[in-house]
């Protein structure tokens, strides 16, 4: 299921990283068919085996990569805010997806046909820079996704995946239902249930019907292991000075 466009394309101003960083000949190029859409929370923009005609640059909300197995259980590779984009398979001509795409966070994004982020890749310009940067973030965390998952306890995991849904949605304030919190984690429900209520019970998020606050952002980072901020240090570096204002 694909987002439902909006209204017709209007490109300026751009918040997306990827976006906001190409000279204006080249955005201007891609004006026609980069189409605004809205995301829904719950919206699936891809599935594992399914032919992936569009990729996405959020504006705001949060899109999740996950993968999943057969019996329908997944774990979150990589969450997707306004620093990139997903859908980076069908972008390097693989457009069969492997993953599943979910939106994990309501917000705003421009859909863009996977054909035409092929054609532009193939001028070797600005663009491809971009998304070779974002790929090296998404490189990072999915190799530090995978040494977490092996090594460290739920509560660490917990602890490194809302301080990195915070900073992709600029906001310590998150919508996350207690299935989420078990996706993002791979565990079980129950599991992370006591995890998140042991972090409210120290004072580090307040958590009630699926609406959740970073209150003691620092304890939180100390609590969270050192993933985290190997992941935190490579956005940073990333998108900073470009995404250090809010609008």
């Amino acid at each position: 299921m694909q987002g439902e466009p909006r209204s017709k394309p209007t490109v300026p101003p751009i918040r997306n990283f990827i976006l906001s960083k190409l000279p204006k000949s080249q955005l201007a190029s891609l004006a026609h068919d980069l189409v605004p859409v809205d995301l829904a929370v719950g919206t699936r923009l891809g599935e594992p085996s399914e032919y992936m005609k569009y990729v996405y640059f959020p504006e705001s909300g949060m899109i999740s990569t996950e993968a999943v197995d057969r019996q329908g259980i997944s774990v979150q590779i990589y969450l997707t805010g306004r620093e990139g984009m997903a859908g980076v398979s069908a972008a390097l001509k693989q457009p069969e997806m492997h993953h599943a795409l979910m939106v994990q966070a309501a917000g705003r994004a421009y859909r863009l046909p996977a054909a035409v982020m092929q054609r532009e890749l193939r001028k070797d310009g600005p663009l491809m820079d971009n998304l070779f940067t974002y790929l090296h973030l998404c490189m990072v965390t999915t190799a530090q996704s995978a040494l977490c998952n092996r090594v460290h306890d739920v509560e660490q995991r917990l602890s490194r995946w809302l301080l990195t849904a915070s900073d992709r949605l600029e906001s310590p304030r998150l919508e996350m239902t207690q299935e989420t919190l078990a996706g993002m984690l791979g565990s079980r429900r129950s599991t992370v249930t006591l995890a998140a209520g042991e972090l409210q019970r120290r004072g580090m998020i307040s958590y009630s019907r699926g609406k959740l606050t970073i209150i003691d952002r620092l304890r939180l980072e100390a609590t969270a292991c050192e993933c985290y901020g190997i992941v935190n240090r490579t956005f940073h570096s990333m998108v900073q000075p470009p995404m250090q204002g809010r609008s």
